[in-house]
């Protein structure tokens, strides 16, 4: 583990969670660009839910026979509901600017695993749309 990234677990574990997702995409941004990370700015979007970000396999859709019979149906929807917030509690969006891009990165932190990855771009108006 590099120092950088040691030094951001031991924040975590630490501090809480509070201000480490945002370095964390500002630095993958800058590595994955070749961007200085003095030209880089990231910001949370608390705004935006992670699930709708996730990707496509992450976005499932009840089958034919569930969706027809509403007992099974409300099961599917219950479980579904309970999915996305727990997606939405585990990761964080964070919107990146710098070397000419406008990109949206999505992040999770965890004891083993942490790390973000490209899930989104801004169209002309400003908006925020998923790669898919």
């Amino acid at each position: 583990m590099s120092i950088p990234r040691a030094a951001l677990v031991i924040a975590m574990l630490v501090g809480g969670c509070g201000g480490w997702v945002e370095p964390l995409a500002q630095g993958t941004f800058s590595r994955e660009r070749y961007c200085p990370p003095s030209s880089v700015t990231a910001h949370r979007r608390e705004d935006l839910r992670p699930y709708d970000y996730a990707q496509p396999e992450h976005l499932p859709a009840p089958d034919a026979d569930v969706a027809a019979d509403p007992v099974r149906r409300a099961e599917w929807e219950r479980r579904d509901a309970a999915n996305r917030a727990a997606i939405d509690q585990r990761y964080s969006l964070v919107e990146i600017a710098g070397c000419g891009a406008h990109v949206l990165y999505l992040c999770h932190g965890g004891h083993l695993d942490t790390g973000c990855s490209l899930t989104g771009t801004f169209d002309a108006t400003g908006a925020a749309r998923p790669l898919f």
